[in-house]
């Protein structure tokens, strides 16, 4: 459980750090900015995804890959 902490909290200071260099204005192009952001947030989603889809996989029985799909498609 503290590593999926450590991994979020990670992402989060990302997110934070690529928001506040947009904001201050930093040298940096808008498409590195950009791309630390998106990082963040793929990073996040993965962090969350890897944690929650074995439990889910094993609560929701068989017709739970059709429920992950449609909520992908979604």
């Amino acid at each position: 459980m503290m590593t999926g902490l450590l991994f979020a909290l990670v992402a989060a200071l990302g997110n934070v750090l690529g928001g506040f260099a947009a904001i201050r204005g930093a040298k940096l192009g808008i498409k590195i900015i950009s791309g630390f952001v998106a990082f963040g947030a793929g990073f996040m989603i993965s962090v969350a995804l890897v944690r929650m889809l074995p439990e889910a996989f094993e609560i929701g029985g068989p017709h739970a890959a059709w429920y992950v799909l449609l909520g992908y498609l979604v």
